[in-house]
């Protein structure tokens, strides 16, 4: 399932009201142990992808750095 398939299910279940127009597991076997581990696979792949986007970050910021300091007066132009 894609992500807004999972939000939509969680939203969904999380009332106890599912209909087959509402819900995309409610034809799915065990659908709301399916929605959860998809969700927290979900939640496992965001949390990978934030932490390699920091880490890109720190490269990024490191690299600035070390072009300021090449920079006359470390970059101030005031």
């Amino acid at each position: 399932m894609n992500v807004d398939d999972i939000i939509k299910a969680l939203k969904c279940c999380s009332h106890g009201s599912c209909t087959a127009n509402e819900c995309p597991y409610y034809e799915v076997k065990n659908c709301s142990e399916q929605n959860t581990e998809d969700a927290i696979n979900l939640i496992n792949r965001q949390i990978a992808e934030i932490e390699r986007l920091n880490a890109e970050i720190e490269i990024l910021r490191n690299e600035i750095s070390d072009l300021l300091k090449k920079v006359p007066d470390g970059g101030n132009h005031d």
